[in-house]
């Protein structure tokens, strides 16, 4: 058996003492500490007496560098000094608890381009997370909304989370308070409003693969009908406490054009989080509807977390804003909180989209647009430069409000919907519409929306622009759902709250679609 001690020198050399600087400064420090020593002595020993004192200090110096290195090796049990010592904090108490590892403060400058890759990929930089926040929105008509949303979320290890976000109503007038709650298998969404009392939905928890780490340049892409996509990292199925953990699309959004924005402090403290601070101007066109000329965001450093924004009109009054009362970073976290507590609740029968076939899943929508102007003029123009067999309405008293321009496999279909006759003080489309959509005879077109209808008898069949259209009562209303047939192309036309006379004078002006 080889002797423990053997080369114990060299040993104490690659290892325990590898750290311990001793150079020439080190080794006049102790000769002159010797000096001294001799120099304080006012007698002489007796040589019995050198002798046994040799041998003590000799033995404490074996005991102490013994102990030192025992020590450094982690060979003493109980040794709450040693520094090799495995921590308890990623040692969970159960299956269901984790502790993250401890996150570190970053104090290192940035640069634009290391913003962008730590926001948009911030899911990447932390494993829980806990906080609550404020948010105020000021849209161009004055009005306002404000919510107060807490959250706890696990990312890494032990998978699930709530959010909890309470909705004020204009004037005091009401509230909704909206919850989505996760784990590793299911998600429940819940919601409690003054006025429709308490309901909630259920559904399995589906796992969206990992992107892999996006620039921005991987995230703003064109897609064949020459309309600007996002593609954007996964994030588990929280609501608005994505806006704070998980800031991809607001943040690429306000930070595309580099010549817009800057970074304006490297370091402040937001909350115990060191934070890179962030200004700039906003295209007005990707905050439609909002009053924002300005903004102003502090990101975690990090963690990539947006910790707070502000947005601002042009004489700098806050127009929006992200206010956090709370932020922690790679908190314990018990899994036992992240169940639904339903008691109370309703719960929803149908959830989402259902599809009638299948093959519906494989539909995309390339463009859509609606209430704004410029933008759904914008798809309506899409529209006409790729679908040849289009047809649209030409009379005065139908204003245009949404399109969308979809695809299944190859086959195109154009949606296009209509306001008729708005009071002035209706909101959004108001109440009376048409809705249109042309394709393909043979495509495969979504089933559910405003074209699936429970149709009734037929009440007509005629020709009209060449067309043959059918028309047909829907069920329990008075709304006409017309089926029209042209060669190879089928076009539908949904009315609400028209009447069947009103439509057909109406359909007079559906025809062929033309590029002004």
């Amino acid at each position: 058996m080889d002797n423990m001690f053997d080369n114990l020198k060299e040993k104490m050399n690659e290892t325990v003492l590898s750290d311990i600087s001793f150079d020439e400064k080190h080794k006049q420090k102790v000769m002159r500490s010797i000096k001294i020593v001799q120099s304080k002595r006012r007698f002489k020993l007796r040589p019995q007496f050198d002798l046994l004192l040799s041998i003590c200090v000799t033995c404490s110096l074996m005991v102490g560098i013994s102990y030192f290195t025992a020590s450094k090796l982690g060979l003493l049990e109980g040794d709450s000094s040693s520094e090799e010592k495995v921590p308890e904090i990623n040692k969970p108490q159960n299956s269901t608890q984790y502790i993250p590892p401890k996150q570190e403060e970053s104090y290192e400058d940035m640069t634009k381009e290391q913003v962008q890759l730590k926001l948009l990929n911030s899911v990447d930089y932390f494993h829980t997370a806990e906080g609550k926040f404020e948010t105020l929105h000021v849209y161009d008509d004055n009005s306002e909304s404000t919510s107060v949303v807490e959250y706890k979320i696990s990312i890494k290890n032990k998978i699930g989370g709530y959010d909890k976000g309470t909705d004020i109503y204009p004037g005091n007038k009401g509230r909704r308070t909206h919850e989505a709650i996760f784990n590793d298998q299911k998600v429940w969404l819940l919601e409690d409003d003054s006025i429709i009392g308490k309901i909630y939905q259920e559904h399995d928890h589906e796992y969206t693969p990992d992107q892999g780490t996006l620039t921005i340049n991987d995230v703003f892409v064109v897609n064949e009908a020459g309309v600007t996509e996002t593609i954007l990292r996964e994030r588990p199925p929280v609501g608005a406490a994505g806006t704070t953990l998980f800031p991809y699309e607001m943040f690429a959004i306000y930070t595309k054009d580099n010549n817009r924005w800057q970074i304006e402090k490297q370091n402040e403290e937001v909350l115990g989080h060191n934070t890179i601070v962030l200004t700039g101007k906003l295209d007005k066109k990707t905050v439609r509807g909002m009053k924002a000329g300005t903004f102003r965001f502090w990101a975690d450093k990090d963690s990539g977390v947006l910790v707070k924004y502000e947005t601002y009109d042009i004489n700098g009054n806050i127009t929006s804003y992200l206010h956090p009362e709370s932020l922690h970073i790679n908190i314990p976290i018990d899994t036992k909180e992240f169940v639904a507590k339903l008691e109370g609740y309703k719960k929803l029968a149908k959830r989402g989209i259902e599809y009638k076939d299948p093959r519906e899943k494989d539909i995309k929508v390339l463009a859509i647009a609606d209430a704004d102007d410029e933008a759904t003029k914008n798809v309506l123009n899409i529209l006409k430069k790729h679908i040849p067999f289009l047809y649209e309405f030409t009379n005065r008293d139908l204003k245009l409000f949404s399109a969308s321009y979809e695809k299944y496999k190859d086959d195109k279909h154009g949606y296009i919907s209509y306001s008729y006759k708005k009071d002035p003080n209706e909101v959004g489309s108001g109440t009376k519409m048409l809705f249109t959509r042309s394709y393909d005879k043979d495509t495969v077109v979504r089933s559910w929306g405003e074209f699936d209808t429970e149709k009734g008898d037929r009440i007509d069949q005629f020709r009209l622009n060449d067309i043959e259209w059918e028309s047909f009562k829907i069920h329990d209303n008075k709304n006409t759902h017309f089926i029209g047939r042209k060669g190879d192309y089928i076009y539908e036309i949904v009315s609400q709250d028209i009447s069947y006379k009103e439509a057909r004078l109406l359909l007079k002006s559906f025809n062929p679609a033309m590029m002004k």
